[in-house]
């Protein structure tokens, strides 16, 4: 599988990188907390990284190889090498070449990885060369990458924990951003765009972290509860749902199969029910067992037979 992989990451066409990008992704996933999966991820990282600095490879598959190495390394690589992946993805997203998609997914994949910089690094980076970088993209016109930056610097504040880290030309920017009527850009565009930079705007103005979203799981027959409620939770579970809604349209175009239902094996919530290191992410506990699902269903059809007896009861004394 790994030679497979490594093959069309190297010399496949276009959606054939990218289809392999998003199978690297799955199968690191799929092999879990086990040994095997660091191993899959030492052999396919140095590919990941030499074909991501390749000028003369096409932009989208770089841009999906971005994703993949920073979740890849997110899930898998040893904190001492966390910052060198960083920087393989940061002199993607500060090529003068790249592209705006380029640009947006190896931000995306660098801010993941920032989730794990300690107070001191995050403070740098706000305050270093890459804030140059950050403050242009908050200038561009493609939303999808003014919002990456937002994001961005959200996370680095977060994790800074200093309310003095932050320059005073982020605040401006990302104030005028959330507040952005400009014709000019899309309504669509707009709308997303403000509802971003408000959450970040909240955060640099130190109200509580808001909770972005809390998700209701059903594990077998068992509902359990997801709460995301910081920008770290957030990054993280943003980039492995976007991994998994990518990977069913690639699938979808590579294998023709486009009346097949991938969304049942494939979705975010499959992988969060099911997945050992997805739920160790989000610690959400070790998947339920089988004997748990089965006590699970049994209380439930108990506590229904309760409910049907005592109506037959109510019924009947009429």
């Amino acid at each position: 599988m790994t030679d497979l992989i490594e093959k069309a990451l190297k010399r496949g066409k276009e959606d054939e990188q990218r289809a392999a990008s998003i199978l690297a992704a799955l199968v690191c996933v799929q092999l879990g907390l086990s040994e095997t999966a660091e191993e899959f991820y030492q052999e396919i990282r140095p590919t990941l990284v030499t074909q991501l600095s390749t000028p003369t490879a096409p932009q989208r598959s770089r841009a999906a190889m971005a994703t993949t190495l920073g979740l890849l390394a997110f899930l898998q690589c040893p904190p001492e090498e966390t910052e060198e992946v960083m920087a393989s993805l940061e002199a993607a997203f500060r090529s003068p070449a790249a592209g705006t998609e380029l640009q947006s997914e190896a931000l995306s994949a660098w801010a993941l990885l920032a989730t794990f910089l300690p107070s001191h690094r995050s403070v740098e980076a706000l305050r270093g060369s890459v804030s140059g970088y950050l403050l242009s993209a908050l200038d561009s016109q493609d939303v999808d990458l003014r919002i990456a930056a937002g994001e961005a610097v959200a996370v680095l504040y977060e994790r800074a924990d200093d309310e003095m880290a932050l320059k005073d030309e982020f605040y401006d920017k990302i104030k005028a951003l959330s507040t952005d009527s400009n014709k000019y850009r899309s309504k669509k565009d707009r709308k997303e765009q403000r509802s971003s930079f408000r959450e970040v705007l909240k955060t640099i103005e130190g109200e509580d972290s808001p909770v972005y979203s809390a998700k209701m799981i059903r594990t077998n027959e068992m509902m359990e509860k997801l709460v995301i409620d910081s920008w770290r939770a957030k990054k993280q579970y943003d980039l492995m749902r976007k991994v998994w809604r990518t990977s069913l349209s690639v699938m979808r175009k590579c294998l023709f199969l486009h009346s097949f239902s991938f969304h049942q094996v494939l979705s975010m919530d499959v992988y969060l029910q099911r997945s050992e290191i997805v739920r160790d992410v989000f610690e959400l506990g070790p998947p339920p067992t089988l004997q748990e699902a089965k006590d699970s269903k049994q209380s439930k059809q108990a506590k229904v037979s309760c409910v049907l007896a005592a109506l037959a009861k109510c019924v009947t004394s009429k």
